[in-house]
């Protein structure tokens, strides 16, 4: 696995750290106006959720402060006796974006460590177009602090 903390254009594939949160719920006035407004939701859940049809594509997710070390020990490791330690001990990168994951999961963000393939290039489009001007939805390892 490589570690995504810029556009790489020879890359096998893109790895996305995401603080978002929950979507809201649609008022039945607003979805007996727009029913199209319920189908995007389950789309946008689908794509972020799912593991892909290429055996590379990963999602793991951190809904839970407690969550988080798991999630980073599975996405980032390398095997399966490695502690939170050996894996922020790999790059300075991943423990910045460890201790950003730490602080928006505290302020009420869920975080979610997708792969993506190389060949699902839509679905690399589609989450940094979800990032842009969107307070919801931030890619972590592209975040200025």
């Amino acid at each position: 696995m490589k570690v995504k903390n810029d556009f790489i254009t020879n890359s096998s594939s893109s790895n996305f750290v995401i603080a978002y949160k929950t979507l809201p719920s649609i008022d039945q006035q607003t979805i007996e106006k727009y029913p199209f407004l319920c189908k995007y939701y389950v789309l946008v859940e689908q794509m972020l959720f799912s593991n892909g049809r290429w055996e590379e594509n990963e999602t793991c997710v951190a809904l839970r402060p407690e969550d988080i070390d798991s999630a980073f020990v599975k996405f980032f490791g390398w095997d399966s006796d490695e502690t939170i330690n050996d894996v922020l001990a790999q790059s300075d990168w991943i423990n910045e974006v460890y201790k950003k994951c730490i602080k928006r999961i505290g302020e009420g963000y869920q975080i979610l460590l997708k792969n993506v393939d190389y060949r699902d290039e839509a679905i690399s489009g589609i989450i940094e177009a979800l990032a842009v001007d969107n307070s919801d939805f931030i890619l972590l390892d592209n975040e200025k602090e």
